[in-house]
């Protein structure tokens, strides 16, 4: 996903999804690293009550591939 867009671009979508979904600032890079990995095996909860869990994050993540999209 990277290669198709500029780091401008990937930074404003992430940090319009982390508004728009009200996830903690905290969590923007992880958003961001989890919306260019194109594999699935982060997706995975482990039930550790983790903070965040992946749960929370995909939501975010998802936006700004739809961000990126055009969606």
């Amino acid at each position: 996903m990277n290669a198709r867009f500029s780091e401008e671009q990937i930074e404003a979508a992430v940090e319009a999804s982390v508004a728009e979904t009200r996830l903690h600032p905290a969590f923007t890079s992880l958003v961001r690293r989890f919306a260019l990995d194109e594999t699935d095996g982060w997706r995975v909860c482990c039930g550790m009550d983790c903070s965040p869990c992946v749960n929370e994050l995909v939501p975010a993540i998802e936006r700004v591939r739809e961000i990126l999209n055009g969606d």
